[in-house]
């Protein structure tokens, strides 16, 4: 694996809104992945089916509504709603054969102005 994050959460379009990816046993905090690899799994697809770079995430709401172990997993996505500046999507993450999973809903949008942030550099002579 070149980075192993990433080839965790790809997903692979297998149809139109399916997506097939597999979760390695590594990530798992016994006895179950990640929630936070289930999610980047299902934003990855999500971003795919919605296929405009200019739309990134924005905000997402997660629901583990069923439980989804390592090994091969279905993302299902939907496209709620494309819109100019906004656009929304829901997927849920399940393995083969389970009734359900892990469900997220993500809005995606535009560059837009705000608030600017600036990371500062700590001072330097910070006694130990």
């Amino acid at each position: 694996m070149a980075n192993p994050f990433l080839d965790t959460t790809t997903a692979r379009p297998v149809g139109p809104g399916r997506y097939a990816g597999a979760i390695h046993p590594d990530w798992n905090l016994d006895p179950l992945p990640q929630g936070g690899v289930v999610t980047a799994l299902a934003l990855r697809a999500m971003t795919d089916e919605l296929g405009d770079p200019a739309h990134r995430v924005r905000a997402l709401h997660t629901t583990f509504v069923g439980q989804v172990a390592d090994g091969p997993v279905a993302v299902e996505v939907e496209l709620l709603r494309r819109g100019r500046s906004m656009s929304h999507l829901r997927a849920e993450v399940t393995n083969p054969d389970a009734v359900r999973g892990h469900l997220t809903t993500g809005i995606f949008g535009s560059p837009r102005r705000g608030f600017d942030f600036t990371d500062l550099r700590p001072p330097e002579d910070i006694p130990p």
